[in-house]
């Protein structure tokens, strides 16, 4: 999964260790609303969906911690790249785990 330093490179913020401390929370809450935005099932982990589509999900994770860091309230939603993004993942991991999602 991708990491602060790497988002951090990519955006061209400091790496401070506050700054880091800060983007490792922005992933982690990044990935909790992208796979609760998929699925609230508890198969759907973080490694299942980088099996399925490591590259938009990387991206997406980026996207949206990029999104947060720059308004932590959210208060205008998604962009469009994140839903475009979501939209696509989420497809892709119902297509692939089905009936998994829901203990089937």
């Amino acid at each position: 999964m991708i990491t602060a330093q790497e988002i951090m490179t990519e955006l061209h913020v400091d790496e401070t260790t506050e700054e880091t401390i800060v983007f490792e929370n922005l992933i982690q809450q990044a990935s909790a609303i992208i796979r609760g935005s998929i699925s609230f099932s508890s198969v759907l982990t973080d490694e299942r969906i980088m099996q399925i589509d490591a590259d938009v999900y990387t991206r997406l994770i980026t996207t949206l911690v990029d999104s947060i860091y720059r308004d932590r309230s959210m208060e205008k939603g998604y962009s469009k790249g994140v839903q475009i993004q979501l939209g696509q993942l989420k497809n892709r991991v119902v297509f692939e785990m089905g009936d998994e999602l829901n203990g089937v």
